[in-house]
């Protein structure tokens, strides 16, 4: 099979960026299909809270970079929908706090790694500051300890390290899990243990995490690598496309540009 331009730059290997990417666009779809269509199924939103983590996570791995275009562009696409069909104005997009998590994370990670006490101040100021974030930009400063642990992986490759730092990190299976909960609160004891389950799976994972590439036939490697490669067109086109059927299929619920401040 022929490969599109795209896939050809990024290489013909399949990657661990494209396997993580690929699980982080299957389970954000889930979340979203939950969201707009059957808000009843919460093992949907259970699932899609897995997603938003991978992203921050691959932000503080890949250090220092400058903010893509595209991302405040596809950012201003997505929440112009969502003020458009959805009636809300925040918070706004994620490729909003992605965008600013990049341009902190040099700056933050200078102070965080500078010892322990800072860490520990900077690990407790972003918990605090979560839920309250969270109202402007979506996942607020939990995004932030996300992609500090990106960060810490990067500075401490492989997992046989157990550092104060390295456990303090861990804490942010806790401390996600009760920001997810808040953010939930239809969940029950089983969502909840779902949810605990998941995180602390991803975490691990996470942390063994490794940059590198296998070789496999192209029936396995062409799906991820297009949903790993094109991800930031995925995210706004099937969010865009989402909030539109879901406008049209429950006129009751949406009113096309009468937004409210916030998402309610």
């Amino acid at each position: 099979m022929k490969k599109p331009e795209i896939l050809k730059s990024y290489g013909d290997a399949l990657t661990a960026h494209d396997v993580l990417k690929a699980f982080a666009v299957l389970t954000m779809i889930a979340d979203h299909v939950g969201y707009f269509f059957f808000p009843e199924e919460l093992w949907l939103r259970v699932i899609g809270r897995l997603s938003a983590p991978v992203w921050f996570y691959l932000v503080g791995y890949a250090g220092a970079r400058p903010v893509p275009q595209s991302w405040l562009i596809g950012g201003l696409i997505a929440s112009a929908a969502a003020i458009a069909f959805n009636g809300y104005v925040m918070p706004f997009n994620i490729l909003f706090m992605l965008a600013a998590t990049r341009v902190a994370m040099p700056y933050l990670e200078k102070i965080a790694f500078s010892g322990r006490m800072a860490f520990i101040a900077i690990f407790a100021a972003l918990v605090l500051l979560s839920i309250p974030t969270s109202y402007v930009l979506e996942y607020g400063t939990m995004g932030l300890l996300w992609a500090l642990y990106g960060v810490h992986r990067r500075r401490e490759p492989g997992h046989d390290r157990a550092g104060a730092q390295a456990l303090l990190l861990g804490a942010m299976v806790a401390a996600s899990f009760l920001f997810q909960g808040l953010t939930l609160p239809a969940m029950d004891g089983d969502h909840n243990l779902g949810l605990a389950t998941g995180m602390a799976g991803l975490f691990v994972v996470l942390l063994g995490f490794v940059p590198e590439r296998w070789s496999v036939s192209s029936a396995i490697a062409l799906p991820l690598q297009i949903l790993g490669r094109w991800t930031l067109e995925i995210y706004v086109f099937h969010l865009v496309a989402f909030r539109i059927l879901a406008f049209f299929l429950y006129p009751e619920k949406y009113a096309f540009l009468q937004p409210e401040i916030f998402i309610h």
